[in-house]
């Protein structure tokens, strides 16, 4: 075998593969989810039935993309059964990639711990080649056949060129540096504790100035264009709408830059600095309150713009100055202050896509409705809580906060200006701390090195984290005792206090329990839900097989996502709160486009949260388990807690107590399995996956408890 990979690596290597303690060396089938098999609705217990596959491979190499000019690349190697230790071998096997000229060959062997479910190979890269080749790990039987492949890509990271933010007035819209000639802190002006709190800074550094240049959407948007490609002037023209709102209205306004079919296209966009300058002033501030906001009429992006007139949230403003400087008038109008403004693209439905036509059904999809999640809420209009998105994603310095809100253009204050109050600061923080990390790593890359700065992005990053570990979720152990068969009975409940679902939006988010139990002498006796360095759970290995993860499923496949759990008794079973999407025939999808129906959505519903309020259609509904989960949303007052208790049962063996319970919980905004469904060969694809792998969607705690037995 040694001399066998000593002359190349073939294909097809005689490599030998031990897996200690079992009877065959084939590789065998797995149950997914400590034994939990969910199928398309989430509720099955039993194995696959004949004809359907269980994605469960008992090993895989996980491809990988690595930049030209990387030092290394990270392969991870997977296997599902890991009760018993294993030692596996593997050899590097070349593809357009050379070995001694693009990286460097590399053998061996991993040895698995007992409960250990992943291994890393580093392979040393060499040069920086010009155009995307690729290389492979290989693991084989001991009769030299193939088993699992993972594939290594290595290329050039796409640049954008340089952001220009002082863009001449296109059309109705004018750049935001404009605003900020008279909407910038000077000290005592929109200044709190020595911090400039003005719109242009904070705004710029957030996930809506940045919303074209987002390598995630660029990624998503390549992806679902590459899958439908008769279909991607419109996809693109349709995403576009919310994530370059400047460039596509003006586009659609004036019939210039539109391609034969009329639509509005992403290479476009990114060539016009009005669309890379994201939602942006005078996108926001010129929508209008035609009658429509908040209603079906005004989602997915069918906003009324107007032109000429700048909303804002004050009454009687002056005029003068705005008209002399720029090409509008401001005028009062309270729908500023109103979440129906947020709405318009925080409440969006997309086409389904039939799988085997590739034509829209007729029928559309729910991808992400905040605004509705939060109509049926303690915190909707006119309930018990009321407040608006506003007032916490664009939250004031402090309470009764108030500024006049313009300087002179030399910075000087004016005299006699109003003081205004409330005075919402243009953070618009969210859930999203991952993509704010990529942005600041990857400034230059993304072409916004000029224009923004890494302090900007830190500020942002850390008002995101602040939300997320304050002002989200409470965290209670209740009381502990034992079962009728000596175990530990440990209730955990979550309590959400956000105006949405949590997590909600788009569903790539996902929140978990890790809980752990120690013994007197502080070992562990117990633990569910620890992610790894990269933010990954032990569960994620099924999940992240081929055929769960394929555009396309030639056969229905089960196993591929964690069920909802009201008791959890296995360390291998993990509270998740999540949506997964179904395609037409029922299963698991990550193409957003074919996502017909949630075969999960466990997402913790908010206080006051009623299911008759739900629409017939079942938009904002529970599906899966907990759908029938007797505490989910539910407590002892009835339906709306906001709350889901998970029931631990823990065997202690001869661990003797007292037995310390740490609970934790835990949020990642953009979950493995969403990174690796990206299947595009397509250079914003190979860029955002190397992001990942150099930074990967980092776990942020929302709440954290403990109690002792």
């Amino acid at each position: 075998m040694d001399a066998i990979m000593s002359h190349g690596l073939a294909r097809v290597l005689n490599l030998s593969l031990v897996l200690i303690a079992l009877a065959s060396l084939a590789l065998v089938l797995a149950g997914c989810g400590g034994g939990s098999n969910a199928g398309s609705n989430g509720e099955a217990t039993t194995p696959a039935p004949d004809g359907e596959v269980e994605a469960n491979a008992a090993l895989r190499v996980e491809d990988v993309s690595v930049a030209a000019g990387d030092q290394e690349a990270w392969f991870t190697v997977w296997r599902t059964d890991v009760e018993r230790k294993a030692i596996l071998r593997y050899a590097t096997a070349d593809g357009s990639a050379v070995a001694g000229t693009d990286y460097q060959t590399v053998q061996g062997a991993l040895e698995f711990a007992a409960g250990e479910s992943a291994k890393h190979v580093v392979v040393k890269l060499l040069g920086k080649p010009e155009e995307r080749v690729d290389f492979s790990l290989v693991l084989a039987d001991q009769e030299g056949t193939e088993q699992a492949v993972g594939r290594a890509r290595i290329v050039p990271l796409l640049g954008e060129a340089a952001f220009d933010p002082n863009w001449a007035d296109t059309g109705a819209f004018s750049n935001a540096n404009s605003c900020a000639a008279c909407h910038t802190a000077n000290g005592q002006v929109m200044t709190h504790a020595g911090q400039d709190v003005s719109p242009p800074d904070m705004w710029k550094h957030s996930m809506m100035g940045q919303s074209l240049t987002d390598p995630y959407f660029q990624a998503a948007l390549a992806e679902e264009t590459h899958v439908f490609p008769h279909l991607a002037g419109k996809i693109e023209d349709t995403c576009l709408t919310c994530h370059a709102p400047m460039g596509r209205t003006h586009a659609h306004q004036t019939g210039v830059g539109l391609d034969s079919d009329g639509h509005y296209r992403l290479e476009t966009a990114l060539q016009q600095m009005h669309a890379r300058e994201g939602v942006s002033c005078t996108a926001c501030h010129q929508i209008r309150d035609d009658g429509k906001l908040g209603t079906a009429a005004s989602f997915t992006g069918q906003y009324s713009l107007g032109t000429g007139e700048i909303y804002g949230p004050y009454p009687e403003p002056r005029a003068g100055a705005m008209q002399n400087r720029t090409q509008y008038t401001p005028v009062y109008s309270p729908h500023m202050r109103d979440s129906a403004m947020c709405a318009t693209c925080h409440t969006l439905f997309t086409p389904v896509i039939d799988i085997a036509t590739l034509q829209p059904t007729g029928k559309s999809f729910p991808e992400q409705t905040p605004y509705l999640e939060w109509r049926n809420s303690v915190y909707g209009p006119g309930r018990s809580a009321e407040r608006s998105c506003q007032a916490c994603h664009m939250a004031e310095p402090h309470d009764g906060y108030a500024t006049q809100i313009a300087t002179r253009p030399d910075g000087g204050t004016i005299a006699n200006l109003p003081v205004r109050s409330p005075f919402h600061a243009h953070t618009f923080t969210g859930g999203n701390a991952h993509t704010l990390e990529l942005l600041k790593a990857y400034r230059d890359v993304l072409g916004i090195a000029d224009s923004t700065t890494e302090a900007g992005f830190e500020a942002a990053i850390a008002r995101t984290r602040d939300l997320l570990a304050k002002e989200t979720a409470d965290l209670e152990i209740g009381i502990i005792g034992t079962d009728d068969d000596g175990r530990l009975a440990i209730p955990v409940t979550i309590t959400n206090r956000t105006g949405h679902k949590l997590p909600t939006a788009y569903p790539s988010r996902r929140v978990w329990l890790h809980l752990e139990v120690t013994d007197r002498d502080g070992q562990l006796v117990f633990e569910s839900g620890r992610p790894d360095a990269a933010g990954r759970l032990s569960v994620d290995a099924d999940h992240l097989h081929p055929q769960c993860l394929a555009p396309k499923k030639d056969a229905p496949v089960a196993g591929c996502y964690e069920p909802h759990h009201e008791v959890i008794e296995d360390p291998a079973q993990v509270a998740i709160y999540e949506s997964v999407l179904g395609d037409v025939n029922g299963n698991i999808t990550y193409v957003l486009l074919h996502a017909a129906e949630y075969l999960k959505d466990n997402r913790i519903p908010p206080r006051g949260f009623d299911r008759s309020a739900v629409p017939a259609d079942g938009t904002t509904g529970i599906f899966g388990r907990a759908a029938h989960d007797p505490d989910f949303n539910q407590d002892s007052t009835g339906e709306g807690s906001g709350t889901d208790t998970v029931h631990y049962r823990v065997e202690t063996g001869d661990a003797q107590g007292p037995f310390t319970v740490q609970a934790r919980l835990l949020y990642q905004a953009v979950r493995p399995t969403f990174v690796e469904a990206l299947h595009a060969d397509d250079p914003r694809v190979d860029r955002y996956k190397h992001m990942v792998q150099k930074i990967p969607p980092s776990v942020e705690e929302l709440a954290e408890t403990q109690a002792v037995y």
